[in-house]
């Protein structure tokens, strides 16, 4: 199960569907769901394994069985990763730990704090629907903060109404229904605001991630507009912890195979000019006069090299 994770279905995608790969065996993947009529997690995993040839037996699990086989996942990629680390010298040891609690305090000291403070965290779901904007939205946010993956998903149904649905760790808490469609609105601005971006409708999807400290402990908050029907819907996800630290792996592993990618075409486009240069001797000086500049280009990304090494 753990390589099926590492392979083929990421542990974001199995924790943002609440799936579990679970045996791969002659052609055939069995898919544990917590919600076997999940179409959209259905539909997912189906693409991944129709490129495989392979078909896709669904099965229902509990959700306590698919917390414990994740976090028995995460257990297994810390032992692993900790077991492929070379020893390092008593003395050594010391002082790298000192100086990764130092950087991490910095760090965490560097990040912006959400400031969130819900007035109404055990009233009725009536009453939220009478607040004003910024403080439904406090609110909210007070609701999905509290532990686990948190999300909100702000839905138009009618020209005139809209809901909010607010889950945890994949399990819907409550819903708000039949919000006036300029409050609606009004809370998705917030959003916007709260995001830093422009509160002018979206024309196209949209996907924006800031990092907070909240209580101490980093927390990303990855916000998704899209232009509906009706108007604008978004969705907002809460990330911390392992989900956090393995969904910034998984974007920084994509970050690399970009950059070799990028390198790879700029090694590419070198070597036409080269071939070039060779073949129409003419041609040659316009094509010299890129190379100052991209010495200069090839110096920076050295350095920056240099800098990734050091961390």
């Amino acid at each position: 199960m753990f390589w099926l994770i590492d392979n083929i279905i990421s542990l974001e995608a199995c924790l943002y569907h609440q799936v579990l790969p679970l045996t791969l065996a002659e052609n055939v993947l069995r898919l544990g769901m917590v919600n076997p009529e999940d179409s959209v997690a259905k539909d997912y995993v189906s693409c991944i394994v129709s490129h495989l040839s392979c078909a896709l037996v669904p099965q229902s699990i509990g959700l306590n069985t698919h917390r414990a086989m994740l976090s028995a996942y995460l257990k297994h990629k810390e032992t692993s990763q900790q077991a492929k680390q070379p020893p390092i010298p008593p003395l050594a040891i010391e002082k790298t730990s000192s100086t990764s609690e130092t950087e991490s305090k910095e760090n965490l000291l560097a990040l912006p704090t959400l400031e969130v403070n819900p007035l109404h965290l055990s009233s009725s779901i009536e009453l939220l629907s009478t607040l004003p904007a910024k403080d439904l939205l406090q609110e909210l946010l007070g609701r999905i903060l509290t532990e686990g993956i948190g999300r909100l998903y702000f839905e138009r149904q009618y020209p005139q109404f809209g809901r909010i649905l607010w889950s945890l760790n994949g399990v819907v808490q409550s819903i708000l229904e039949k919000l006036p469609a300029q409050r609606f609105q009004e809370v998705i601005d917030e959003l916007k605001e709260l995001m830093h971006l422009a509160i002018a409708p979206v024309e196209e999807q949209t996907q924006v991630e800031i990092e907070r400290l909240y209580q101490n402990s980093r927390i990303l908050l990855r916000l998704q507009i899209m232009p509906g029907a009706f108007g604008e819907e978004a969705t907002l996800q809460i990330l911390r912890g392992a989900a956090l630290e393995f969904y910034q792996q998984q974007q920084s592993s994509h970050l690399g195979q970009d950059a070799l990618s990028i390198a790879q075409q700029l090694q590419q486009k070198l070597r036409e000019m080269h071939k070039r240069a060779k073949m129409h001797p003419n041609l040659s000086r316009e094509q010299l006069e890129a190379l100052p500049v991209l010495n200069q280009l090839l110096a920076n990304v050295n350095s920056q090299l240099e800098k990734l090494k050091e961390i």
